[in-house]
């Protein structure tokens, strides 16, 4: 059993199957007493003290966070319970997907404390992480990396140490980049397949097993538009607008050609206006069928 105790913040969608592979590889495992808390501790997790963020930071060796969004990481950083009110900081792993800006912005505060920060967003669905098949990005110190690589392995057998502050971040959003435009292509594909009157549950098996033509979000989602199942189990269209923006604003930050991405926003946003901003972004072959989505502003 590892001796290092782990303080998890998070433990949502995608935060919940990363703490429990920690407490499934024997590593002593903290959390706040939000999302799944109770779900955790059946598992072996311990909530320490009244469960705030200050907590779980004054207790742990290393921290990861998961989190929703800018807003939330503000608050359990530097909220009046936060993780930098603690005594003593320990380093801390960021696993979400935000804004380069918005991380090196949060990290200067541990800096300025004498403590490192690495940014290390995960790249693959909920069901993913939890059968070990998603990838974690890993960046930043590489001396902190390397003192909690073990922490790496244990969420992720497939992370991979990507360089210096930020990489990991961008690396993802080329993760997003090609998901989503995938995802969009999927729709298309199969509508077209559907007007062609072809069983889409054919298309699908057939198109999945065609190295030529297929792509890792063909072979998820394919099945789900044949089938007519749109809950957002594995992501959301909210989810898929958030990605792109973020993937549209460093883009544009670089000059990059971002046709293609700015063709997926666009129905992405569409559609969550359209009242399916829970669905999963599958929804948007129906969307496109029912002819409900029109291509210009």
């Amino acid at each position: 059993m590892s001796q290092t105790t782990v303080g998890f913040i998070g433990a949502g969608r995608l935060g919940f199957p990363l703490a429990a592979a920690l407490v499934e590889a024997g590593f002593p495992v903290i959390i706040t007493n939000r999302g799944r808390a109770a779900d955790l501790t059946a598992l072996g997790a311990a909530v320490p003290g009244g469960g705030t963020p200050r907590d779980v930071a004054e207790r742990a060796d290393v921290i990861v966070t998961c989190l929703p969004s800018v807003k939330s990481l503000d608050s359990v950083i530097s909220g009046p319970e936060g993780v930098l009110t603690a005594e003593n900081i320990p380093p801390l792993i960021e696993s979400s997907t935000f804004p380069v800006a918005e991380k090196e912005r949060m990290r200067a505060q541990f800096v300025a404390r004498g403590v490192e920060v690495l940014d290390a967003p995960v790249s693959g669905t909920p069901p993913m992480v939890a059968a070990k098949l998603a990838t974690i990005y890993a960046s930043g110190d590489r001396e902190v990396h390397d003192r909690f690589a073990d922490v790496f392995q244990a969420m992720s057998p497939k992370y991979t140490y990507v360089g210096g502050f930020g990489t990991g971040t961008k690396v993802k959003l080329v993760a997003q980049f090609l998901a989503m435009v995938h995802v969009t292509a999927t729709a298309e594909a199969m509508v077209y397949a559907k007007l062609a009157g072809l069983d889409l549950e054919q298309v699908a098996y057939l198109i999945a097993g065609s190295p030529g033509a297929a792509s890792g979000q063909f072979a998820i989602r394919a099945p789900l538009m044949a089938a007519g199942q749109f809950e957002g189990r594995l992501a959301t269209v909210d989810m898929a607008v958030k990605d792109l923006e973020e993937v549209v604003s460093f883009g544009e930050e670089l000059g990059a050609p971002l046709d293609l991405v700015h063709i997926a926003h666009q129905h992405y946003r569409r559609l969550a206006a359209a009242g399916s901003a829970d669905a999963d972004p599958a929804k948007l072959f129906e969307a496109l069928l029912e002819n409900r989505l029109v291509h210009n502003e």
